[in-house]
């Protein structure tokens, strides 16, 4: 698969996406991909990015994130039920991924 070159520049919040995206033409997004140390943001900050992106994803999408701690994940289950979670030993220091499927509504 391969991508073009496309100059996307966002200044701004993570917990602004929904009017991030809306400003760029979308109202929704696929998947959504962060390296925020969310270990460390502000208190507030970082459970309202959960929310945020799990607003804007698409039934199916996904948001991943790879962090070095856990906190992330604590965020991340407020708003998501499923949450497959695994490690990159490859990286130094290793590095844990978190992947929160936002899944159609149960019947």
């Amino acid at each position: 698969m391969r991508f073009r070159d496309c100059p996307f520049q966002v200044l701004g919040s993570a917990a602004d996406v929904q009017e991030i995206l809306r400003t760029h033409g979308h109202q929704q997004a696929d998947y959504a991909l962060s390296g925020l140390p969310f270990s460390t943001l502000p208190d507030g900050v970082g459970p309202a990015i959960a929310q945020a992106t799990h607003n804007v994803l698409r039934e199916g999408g996904a948001f991943l994130v790879y962090q070095y701690t856990s906190a992330a994940r604590q965020f991340m289950a407020r708003h998501f039920e499923r949450i497959d979670s695994g490690i990159e030993l490859r990286n130094l220091p290793p590095c844990k991924l978190y992947w929160g499927w936002k899944d159609k509504p149960a019947d």
